[in-house]
């Protein structure tokens, strides 16, 4: 999560935060005033005021996977947004649920981070840690998905993505996931009213944003150029990493995501 004197963003893992986040520092490094450079005055405001531009604080969250057990993140949800800036405008980030998936698998977080005991690991994967892309998805979407669910009371069957998104941007998100039997349960109203920033124009949609925030040109003009942040692959082609079976079983999983921003396919 970021604060900033105009909005709240809210750092999607995967999609591409961290670049808004580092973006967004230097915009607002030291800056009260948008209409002029950053001067001792401004920087002096804004080491007192501090708390408006927190730019990548871990502030303590609640976890999906693990209820009742409090951690550090800087991916807290609309839920975790302090009192004194729920009334600000939420901005967060969008991908492709297809291209997300690619990503995260290119990325290796769960290999690290293993979902399953060494015994059941072994005994289903083998050759863990060196998986193809479809046992990740088995992995993934079956048993770290059912280990979640199991954990937090969660009968309605979702992908990941879906699950994530309902718990960056649901209201009272954990009561509703106990208390649905089918994702198709939730509409608009269950969730805050947010900004996304398409991942796959996320420099221009960035810049934009700032700009109808009152940035001048000359302090946000580097967003167009700015390389990439957390980049876990080279190759962007995700359609080649799918069989016609493993498409459906994403259209089916991540439906919330598809009609939430029916401008995505594969």
């Amino acid at each position: 999560m970021v604060l900033t004197n105009d909005f709240v963003f809210i750092h999607f893992p995967k999609n591409a935060g961290s670049f808004v986040t580092e973006c967004l520092q230097k915009v607002y490094d030291g800056r009260s005033s948008k209409k002029a450079d950053k001067k001792w005055g401004d920087y002096i405001t804004y080491l007192i005021n501090r708390e408006n531009t927190q730019y990548a604080k871990k502030y303590i969250s609640k976890s999906l996977g693990y209820t009742g057990e409090k951690i550090k993140s800087q991916h807290q949800g609309c839920d975790e947004i302090p009192i004194q800036h729920q009334e600000k405008p939420i901005l967060s980030t969008i991908r492709n649920p297809f291209d997300r998936y690619v990503s995260q698998y290119k990325f290796g977080w769960w290999k690290k981070n293993p979902v399953l005991p060494p015994e059941k690991r072994h005994e289903l994967f083998p050759n863990f840690p060196d998986l193809d892309f479809g046992q990740y998805l088995d992995l993934v979407l079956n048993y770290r998905l059912e280990n979640t669910r199991q954990k937090n009371n969660i009968s309605a069957d979702m992908g990941i993505y879906s699950l994530q998104f309902i718990q960056l941007f649901c209201k009272n998100y954990m009561d509703v996931l106990s208390s649905i039997n089918d994702i198709h349960q939730l509409d608009n109203n269950h969730f805050y009213t947010a900004t996304f920033l398409h991942q796959e124009q996320l420099r221009d949609e960035l810049y934009d944003y700032l700009q109808k925030q009152g940035w001048p040109e000359s302090n946000i003009s580097f967003i167009r150029n700015a390389q990439k942040v957390n980049t876990s692959r080279d190759d962007f082609s995700y359609r080649r990493y799918y069989s016609q079976e493993q498409v459906d079983l994403i259209k089916e999983k991540e439906a919330l995501i598809f009609r939430l921003f029916p401008d995505y396919s594969f």
